[in-house]
């Protein structure tokens, strides 16, 4: 049992660091499932671990250690760097960003803009960042800040980004049925 423990997580590290150096999709598929056989076998040897180290009584508590995270709501920043706007063009990226926001809260229960689109003006101090045969003397930077909160209906309010990959899972899965021609069987 320890030696299946200590090897998963070895593997497990190994092809977590190893989805950094992936340059094509097929790749990230195979990893990411050969991630999840790992997983799966961590965790029913966890629980089976844990149960000998305590009585019966202690067990429930115990069993639930492998599964603790930290409670927090998960948020992500997302930024672009753009040609200078003007107060037109940051109205239609606005209008643009809450739309796509409500968009994915109809699948996403919990997302949500943190605040409202950030621009900052910058001159050519982000040269840097900008390939050279696009390269300006002002910019407009764009700044989105997100926040998930899951729904709490099965995993914990903080599980955000669990929500994120079953519900967009979801969504895709009913898009794939309405988009097929014949009916299903």
């Amino acid at each position: 049992m320890r030696n299946l423990i200590f090897w998963s997580l070895i593997a497990w590290g190994t092809l977590a660091s190893v989805q950094g150096m992936l340059h094509d999709a097929v790749s990230l598929i195979v990893v990411r499932f050969l991630i999840g056989v790992v997983e799966a076998a961590v965790l029913p040897a966890m629980v089976i671990f844990l149960s000998h180290w305590f009585t019966k009584r202690e067990r429930g508590r115990a069993n639930t250690f492998p599964h603790a995270d930290p409670p927090m709501i998960m948020r992500d920043t997302v930024q672009a760097i753009v040609p200078r706007l003007d107060d037109d063009q940051r109205a239609a990226v606005t209008a643009s960003v809450e739309a796509q926001a409500e968009r994915v809260a109809t699948y996403v229960r919990g997302y949500r803009l943190k605040q409202k689109v950030q621009f900052l003006d910058e001159g050519p101090e982000l040269d840097t960042l900008v390939p050279e045969d696009r390269r300006l003397l002002e910019y407009t930077r764009v700044q989105v800040f997100l926040e998930i909160e899951g729904a709490a209906m099965y995993l914990p309010a903080y599980a955000g980004n669990l929500d994120i990959m079953t519900s967009a899972a979801m969504r895709t899965a009913e898009r794939m049925v309405l988009a097929r021609k014949e009916p299903l069987q």
